[in-house]
């Protein structure tokens, strides 16, 4: 019997699966059509804040993630609601 070569194995997956982004993009959308009654616009916070909500904190400085973390903050009820699914994310 042949043993398999340790080369050979995949290396398990990321600690971050795809589906816990596609989680946080609903969560993101539905709250901002149902805090202000359609889409979204390009210059909301959270439209903004997408790229570093889907990245994580892995390559984001302290700087630009404390920006996109106060700018969800100050944006009212919504905020606090992407931000708890990107904490759980």
């Amino acid at each position: 019997m042949r043993r398999r070569s340790l080369t050979g194995l995949r290396k398990p997956k990321a600690l971050r699966p795809w589906w816990f982004n596609g989680m946080l993009t609903e969560v993101r959308q539905r709250v901002i059509r149902l805090g202000q009654g359609g889409r979204g616009r390009k210059t909301d916070p959270a439209w903004a804040a997408r790229p570093r909500l889907l990245r994580g904190t892995s390559g984001c400085s302290p700087i630009p993630y404390a920006r996109m973390w106060n700018s969800l903050i100050d944006t009212g009820d919504d905020g606090p609601k992407i931000l708890g699914a990107y904490v759980v994310r």
